[in-house]
């Protein structure tokens, strides 16, 4: 009678055990995740500057500037001060997949401008657009800051961290564009890429050559400056907070890179 009445105790210790097993498996798995996820964020905190240089000084030769981003926990901000565009353009800026900018030398065929599609074969694909939600790829990317009269603009948008992070995880819904995700492991290494600035003015008389991307005109595509991104220290930021500003936002048909 006592080894009877012991064989349902033996069986729910039996099931407790097994239940506990389980749970620490599954929160060990969930530790794993987060432990993952913030090494993620901590290999890509710092702050990294890209120094322009002008792209087709045969358009446009004195575009320079900073592009730079800081990520300081879950909150990114980017800031760009460029100078020596052409004013009252809409300038699409672009962090972008690979890490070399074109030179002369890019122009494959010859027809004396570095379009879109033959900058591409150094700078890749586009990362993160740098337009008035840098959280998703899609959500608007038709926005660009215009060059004020003196051809000098200045931008600056915040996201967070995990929320830019999911958005480039996510999977491609189209790999045959000119936007590229990551791997859902991969971290941003921003190091690695470039900024791209784009956008000449409708009169620059551009060969009929200058390739185009979707229903874009080709001057909207055009790139005009270009910098490698690179960790730096905090005390080497010089530009104040107070000297920037937010720019107006305009939309111009056909602009959107899909």
């Amino acid at each position: 009678m006592k080894f009877k009445s012991s064989v349902p105790f033996i069986l729910a210790a039996s099931l407790f055990v097994l239940a506990a097993c389980d749970g620490g498996s599954s929160g060990s798995g969930s530790s794993k995740q987060n432990e993952s996820a913030e090494l993620q964020e901590d290999n890509d905190q710092g702050i990294y500057r890209a120094v322009l240089s002008p792209v087709n000084t045969k358009i446009v030769p004195n575009t320079t500037g900073t592009i730079e981003v800081r990520i300081d926990g879950d909150e990114v901000v980017v800031e760009s001060t460029v100078a020596g565009a052409p004013s009252g353009v809409k300038h699409l800026q672009n962090i972008m997949t690979a890490s070399e900018c074109p030179t002369d030398a890019s122009d494959a065929n010859g027809d004396g401008v570095v379009d879109i599609m033959e900058g591409s074969a150094s700078f890749g694909k586009i990362l993160i657009p740098l337009d008035s939600n840098i959280s998703d790829q899609l959500l608007g990317n038709d926005f660009g800051p215009i060059a004020n009269g003196a051809g000098a603009y200045v931008y600056r948008k915040s996201t967070s961290f995990a929320q830019l992070m999911a958005d480039l995880g996510t999977d491609d819904p189209d790999t045959e564009d000119f936007i590229a995700k990551l791997s859902s492991s991969q971290n941003l290494t921003l190091s690695t890429r470039v900024v791209v600035v784009h956008g000449v003015s409708r009169n620059s008389d551009l060969p009929a050559t200058v390739a185009t991307l979707g229903d874009a005109a080709a001057d909207q595509l055009v790139p005009i400056a270009c910098g490698k991104l690179v960790k730096v220290h905090s005390e080497d930021t010089t530009t104040a907070d107070d000297a920037r500003r937010e720019t107006s936002s305009e939309t111009t048909t056909g602009a959107r890179l899909l």
